[in-house]
């Protein structure tokens, strides 16, 4: 029985020896990846956020930098105002 609650009783293997600060029972949230290589792979990765892909973004992007470009040759025009 523990008697001190600050101090964790001596058990092999119980924390992870490579960090010295996370459980490794309990773990911890990804800090994500930390080299430029791991990086790399990250951004090279098909990632999704919602319901976007980076190429769905970039035709999005496109479709309304022409849409801004036709609004300022109508207003150009006298067509709208």
């Amino acid at each position: 029985m523990i008697t001190d609650m600050t101090t964790v009783p001596d058990v092999e293997g119980f924390f992870d020896e490579s960090t010295n600060t996370v459980c490794r029972t309990h773990g911890g949230a990804s800090t994500g990846p930390r080299t430029p290589e791991g990086r790399q792979r990250c951004s090279d990765a098909r990632t999704v956020h919602g319901r976007e892909t980076r190429a769905i973004r970039s035709k999005r992007d496109a479709k309304l930098r022409e849409l801004r470009e036709l609004e300022h040759t109508m207003k150009a025009a006298g067509l709208i105002t």
